[in-house]
């Protein structure tokens, strides 16, 4: 007969058996619900989430290269680019270092947009002017000539140079016919100028195909002759000279729209706009589509600034770093 003592260890090792065996199906339980758990959703949930993130970044989009780009009105010319001419940088007011990185910048720019680019010799007609008192300097240079400022004479000039902002843009825009006949000369600059050294005093014609126009194309075009900058040293604090170079380079290839929201868009035309800590450290992949879209879609065709939206959606979208 078996004793009390090897019946009560019997008793205990079923029982330990027993709590063994479910707590291996309790892990067991717990391990199928974890991996369960850790199952990728379903394929149609990855690909409507992937759709809708598409699609907001469209809008995105979209909105910025609307809202960036100044538009003619009433809508029956181009939007504007550097197209007769090419670009050709000129900075004053800076020592010689900081002066040269910015050339150097701008120049980048041009070739990385697509935009023609002057050789080293070239006649400034992309102006960067520091000064402590813009507006002192602007009313000096109008007076003395006038014309510089495509022969405007009024509301337009008073309220560039009478606007604050810490960089002022003036973009001198010559409309050329399809045949080839500009329509609006090139500025007449007098010899006394303190840019007449820089510009030829011949008229400008754009040499373009001679096509007829239709529904789909316009029969004239905006080209930029020159751009003028003029930046506020006092206003710059906070703002890396870098930072500073390529809002620069978007803003003297494009006529940007320098008053409209922006909206969500990692964009350095926000340069001015945001907290420091906030601000684009560069000209983003954003800007950069931007720049790329206006000089990679047709100058002629009505439906350009929709042609640039996708082809910007495109570049950003290949492009994880947003």
């Amino acid at each position: 007969m078996p004793s009390t003592l090897g019946v009560a260890m019997k008793s205990f090792a079923s029982t330990i058996r027993r709590a063994v065996s479910w707590s291996g199906i309790a892990l067991l339980l717990a391990a199928s619900a974890h991996a369960a758990s850790a199952e990728p959703p379903p394929l149609d949930s990855v690909t409507v989430e992937a759709q809708r993130a598409r699609e907001q970044l469209k809008h995105d989009v979209n909105a910025y290269v609307a809202a960036a780009m100044a538009q003619a009105s009433p809508s029956n010319v181009s939007l504007a680019r550097w197209t007769y001419l090419s670009v050709c940088p000129m900075v004053a007011g800076l020592d010689k270092a900081q002066g040269e990185f910015i050339l150097r910048r701008l120049s980048q720019a041009a070739q990385a947009a697509g935009a023609p680019l002057g050789p080293e010799n070239c006649k400034p007609n992309l102006i960067v002017l520091f000064t402590k008192d813009p507006q002192r300097l602007l009313t000096a240079v109008w007076h003395h000539t006038p014309t510089l400022f495509n022969y405007d004479f009024g509301s337009e000039v008073h309220r560039f140079i009478d606007t604050p902002r810490p960089v002022r843009v003036w973009y001198n825009v010559g409309t050329t016919s399809m045949d080839g006949v500009a329509l609006v000369a090139a500025l007449q600059l007098g010899s006394g100028s303190m840019f007449s050294r820089q510009f030829n005093n011949e008229p400008l014609i754009n040499q373009l195909p001679s096509t007829l126009g239709s529904r789909l194309t316009y029969t004239v075009t905006n080209d930029i002759l020159s751009v003028i900058m003029v930046v506020d040293s006092n206003r710059l604090e906070g703002v890396s000279i870098g930072q500073l170079a390529d809002y620069l380079g978007v803003v003297g290839l494009a006529e940007t729209n320098l008053d409209k929201d922006l909206g969500p868009a990692p964009s350095i035309l926000n340069l001015f706009r945001g907290a420091g800590g906030t601000r684009p450290t560069e000209m983003t992949v954003w800007d950069r589509a931007l720049l790329r879209a206006l000089y990679n879609t047709p100058h002629q065709d009505r439906l350009q600034l929709s042609e640039m939206q996708t082809v910007a959606l495109n570049q950003i979208a290949a492009n994880p770093a947003r």
